[in-house]
């Protein structure tokens, strides 16, 4: 094979390469199956939230882990924000009351994205925020967002 072939399929395979990866799926992508296109965790403590900014594409599924780092217990209050699809896993959230895994439930079956996590537990939420806007979110343990545990979530 002489060398302008070789070179001309090289650069073929190259082009070709370049083409499928960018057609192809990306760490961001839903795939089609509904899994979660976007992933944020999302840290609690006394008192505040890390980050407490947060940015979501509107009607493209979710997944927010809620970790508490901080030796009491948090909510991480985000119901304001219309969604759908919401999904709540609490196997890691630690030793919360029984009225709250009620509670959080409960608001997962509504459509409303609610976290809550023992001190060291975390709570994973998947949902589809519906509808742009800015979103307030809150811990709204008695006192806590009186001392700052305060963010808001922009939906575009």
């Amino acid at each position: 094979m002489s060398g302008r072939k070789v070179l001309s399929l090289v650069v073929a395979c190259v082009l070709g390469a370049i083409v499928l990866a960018a057609c192809g799926p990306t760490g961001t992508s839903s795939g089609g199956s509904g899994s979660p296109s976007q992933a944020i965790t999302v840290k609690g403590n006394e008192f505040k939230f890390e980050p407490n900014q947060l940015t979501f594409k509107a009607q493209a599924p979710v997944s927010l882990t809620f970790q508490n780092t901080g030796t009491v217990d948090h909510e991480l209050d985000l119901t304001a924000m219309p969604a759908k699809s919401v999904t709540v896993d609490l196997s890691k959230a630690g030793n919360i009351p029984a009225d709250m895994k009620n509670t959080v439930q409960s608001d997962a079956q509504a459509g409303k994205v609610f976290a809550y996590a023992a001190a060291g537990g975390q709570t994973t939420v998947t949902f589809t925020p519906t509808q742009a806007g800015s979103y307030s979110f809150a811990c709204n343990l008695p006192g806590h967002k009186e001392a700052g545990m305060v963010g808001t979530a922009v939906v575009q």
